[in-house]
């Protein structure tokens, strides 16, 4: 039975079935609903007697509920009323409360609700929060500060103010690695090289982030200030004063490895991350590669730590037939929702082999589960991440925001990957110059002629 606070003399919870709750004020009752069914409103006058107004109330629920259980709910003082800060404090608990993918927390959530009520204030009601969403022990549901939900959001957009690197999706021993820096961007111009790992931002010890979002938001900042550096390199520590500046962020990288005709030419497609530009990229290289009757593509998601869920459905179904499952999601009420190819993809023949190492996370673990179990490409590297979860962003009133884990994916095969990871078909290492090498055997068997192949940089 949930109970909800009120702020009225008394209040009753009605259970309709076991889908449905309502909450009955004096003034009105609303049915608050675990599945989108259908609501019903009323209003009671505030004059009319308590019996009365069950009636009133019990009247319009009979003429669409077949049965209905009362029970006492929170009796609160009519005037008590929610401070600012109560008020925010419950409206980050309600989402987790509705939304989060594993609805058993729902007798301890209460419990943490009604502690943490009457002690936030203007200085803990964040650190309340927190608190309340470490006891889910999930590093994906977490309250994003303004700072960091803005920078969030300039990620999503590829729109950003910053000095142009990708980072490793976890700190690790106190340090966070550099996995690529973008060529020409203020980072490259500083002499900062992929895996090098940074240790400190403007005094602020890495160690100290409790993910890589905190560690982006401090690197982030107004355009052309300054941001100070600390690295290590190769066991030697590095100091880098970088002037910040806007760019665009391109998350798709292309090339082609040829030295003879279309047929044995290799189509090289990165993609770094996904953002909202990300499958428009990608299907402008691939179309243009279907002009040249390019028939071997290497798909390189190493260091993808993921980013917007949309966009890697999007990048499966460049690569498959129409009608094809991509990602089933399992949310929180245990609904199961399937993905799939909407129309043939652009580049549904020849062969596709997936690069993905221990830093390929989220969604572009989704893509290469789709691509390896709809249309049998190979997966080359090492084994990936395994974040097989998705999360919401709910903005909140003081312009912060709460991601809450709100679903489960499994790959076409049902394969639960989270905390696990996905194997790999051969494993192998190469540097990006050196791509088509990592593939000596799919590559022969697929080409006629492999001591024709050579790298054009």
């Amino acid at each position: 039975m949930r109970r909800l606070l009120c702020s009225s003399p008394l209040s009753f919870t009605f259970t309709y079935g076991y889908l449905k709750n309502i909450s009955l004020k004096p003034h009105s009752c609303t049915l608050w609903k675990r599945l989108p069914i259908h609501t019903i409103t009323c209003d009671i006058q505030r004059h009319s007697t308590l019996h009365q107004q069950i009636h009133q109330v019990a009247g319009k629920l009979l003429s669409s509920a077949s049965a209905i259980i009362v029970s006492l709910c929170v009796v609160i003082p009519y005037s008590w009323s929610l401070t600012e800060h109560q008020s925010w404090l419950l409206e980050a608990w309600k989402y987790v409360d509705q939304y989060y993918v594993d609805q058993s927390i729902h007798p301890t959530w209460l419990q943490l609700r009604q502690k943490v009520i009457r002690q936030v204030n203007s200085n803990n009601a964040h650190s309340l929060v927190k608190d309340m969403l470490s006891t889910l022990h999930d590093p994906y549901t977490r309250l994003l500060e303004p700072e960091e939900y803005q920078s969030l959001q300039a990620t999503a957009t590829g729109q950003l103010i910053g000095i142009g690197i990708q980072m490793a999706p976890q700190i690790e021993n106190g340090k966070v690695l550099i996995t690529h820096v973008y060529p020409q961007s203020p980072a490259a111009l500083a002499d900062i090289r992929a895996r090098d790992a940074i240790i400190c931002i403007d005094h602020f010890p890495v160690s100290q982030a409790k993910n890589v979002e905190q560690i982006a938001m401090r690197i982030r900042g107004e355009k052309d200030s300054t941001v100070h550096i600390t690295l290590e390199r190769n066991g030697q520590m590095l100091s880098k004063a970088i002037r910040r500046q806007d760019y665009i962020l391109q998350t798709v990288e292309s090339n082609i490895f040829s030295n003879g005709p279309p047929s044995q030419q290799i189509g090289y497609l990165r993609i770094r991350s996904f953002d909202f530009h990300t499958v428009d990229q990608a299907t402008q290289v691939l179309m243009n590669w279907k002009r040249q009757h390019i028939k071997c593509v290497v798909l390189d998601l190493r260091d993808n730590a993921g980013g917007y869920f949309p966009a890697g459905i999007g990048v499966a179904s460049l690569f498959l037939p129409r009608d094809k499952v991509i990602v089933y999601t399992v949310d929180y009420r245990g609904i199961e929702e399937t993905f799939k190819s909407t129309q043939s993809g652009i580049y549904i023949d020849g062969c596709v082999f997936v690069l993905v190492n221990e830093h390929t996370a989220s969604a572009s673990e989704l893509v290469a589960a789709a691509l390896h179990e709809q249309r049998g490409s190979l997966l080359l590297g090492h084994r990936t991440f395994g974040k097989g979860v998705v999360q919401r962003v709910f903005p909140l009133s003081d312009k912060s925001a709460i991601a809450v884990t709100t679903m489960k994916y499994l790959t076409p095969h049902h394969m639960d990957i989270h905390r696990k990871g996905i194997d790999v078909d051969m494993e192998t290492s190469c540097e990006v110059k050196d791509s088509f090498q990592c593939t000596p055997f799919p590559i022969s068997h697929y080409c006629d002629s492999i001591e024709c192949l050579s790298n054009e940089e």
